[in-house]
Order: structure tokens, then sequence, then C-alpha cells
């Protein structure tokens, strides 16, 4: 296997929401794992902690979370709207992500859904911190996911982050047996892209210029 460049990587990166049937071995994970894990982090506490789940495991967690939401045990994403600029970036991801939606014969409500149990994907990464951590540690666990993510590009795995989880962080957190203190962040899908129309698809940048600001 040949190993993208950290610059290719970046580039060719996206999400993706539909996947092969094909299981990821053990190894190639775990090679993906290892530098996510020197990601660097606020006086180097390192508070993310990633719960890898596959195989029977993860089916087992698919069927708790979608009966949790099915069944109307849900929470708060906890998403603010944020700023002019971050909701016009939204608003953009909508209007360019419809025809992609409309292809797959995906609504909105169904996104959601195949959101939480991360698209069938044959891995998940869930990334947790501790409450005493919060919020603080949350830069850190954003760079451990974009190391992850970008890891597995250049590993030849597509991924994509996933945030609706948190919607059943209660069912998550009891199929786990976290216990009180231990908060999920997010999840990462990991696997083979099976490059069905949803994934016809990427999201678009603001312009460079008005990104970047030069001061000299």
């Amino acid at each position: 296997m040949t190993e993208l460049t950290v610059s290719v990587a970046i580039k060719a990166r996206r999400s993706t929401r539909s996947y092969k049937n094909e299981p990821i071995p053990h190894a190639l994970l775990e090679e993906v794992l290892r530098p996510a894990c020197m990601a660097p982090s606020a006086k180097n506490g390192q508070p993310w902690r990633v719960t890898v789940l596959q195989g029977a495991r993860l089916e087992a967690f698919r069927a708790a979370v979608v009966a949790a939401f099915e069944s109307g045990k849900t929470g708060s994403f906890g998403a603010s709207a944020g700023s002019l600029r971050s909701m016009r970036g939204g608003r953009s991801l909508q209007k360019a992500f419809a025809p992609a939606m409309e292809a797959a014969g995906v609504s909105p409500a169904e996104l959601i859904r195949r959101s939480i149990v991360f698209f069938d994907a044959p891995a998940v990464a869930l990334v947790s911190l501790d409450e005493a951590d919060l919020p603080r540690g949350l830069v850190d666990a954003g760079l451990f996911v974009s190391h992850l993510c970008l890891a597995a590009q250049g590993l030849g795995l597509d991924s994509c982050i996933a945030g609706y989880v948190r919607i059943v962080e209660g069912a998550v957190s009891d199929f786990l047996n976290w216990g009180k203190g231990r908060r999920l962040i997010l999840g990462v899908a990991l696997g083979y892209g099976a490059g069905e129309p949803i994934d016809g698809f990427k999201s678009p940048r603001e312009p460079f210029d008005e990104t970047v600001e030069w001061e000299e």
C-alpha cells in the first residue's frame, strides 16, 4: 500500500456516507490510530479516550442507539447557532448537499438516522472526554480527530465525522458502561467507500483570502 503525503491526504479527504461491507484488519486500524494518538494537546494532557467498535459488538451498538432514537429517548445536539460566518457556511453546505441527498433518496430525518449508526461503516471510533476536561479538552479532541481522519486517508480508508450520535449519548453511555462523568464528543466512521450517489459531493470551502489575514 502506498501512503499519501499529508498535503495530498488533506486535499483528497472528504466525508464518506456509504461503505462496503468489508471488515478492516485490526492491524490496519492500529496503524491508523497510533499516529492519531500523537496529536498535540495543551500541556500534553491527551484528554481524549477512544472506543473502537467492530463486528458483532458494533451491530449490537447500532441496535441500541436506533432503539433509543426511535423511542424518542434523545437529547440535545448541544450546538449553538454560531456566528454569521458559520451560519452562512452551514446554509452553503445544505444547498450544495441537497442534490446528492435527492439523488440518493435520503431525507434529512433519514440522514440523521444513518449518521447515528455511522452509515453502516465496518468500524467506528467514538471519542469521549472526562467531564472535568470540558470545555478546554474539546480543542485537543478535535486535533486527535483531525489526525485520525488524515491517517486513515493516508492508509486508504475513508471516514466521516459524525456528531449527531450525541443525541443518543445516554444510550451510548449505557451500552458501553461508561458511568457518570464521561462525555461523548463525536464518532468517526471508518471503512472503504461504496461510491453511492450520496458521496458524489464535496463540501465547499470559503475563499482563501476571506479566511486568512496577513499582517506584515
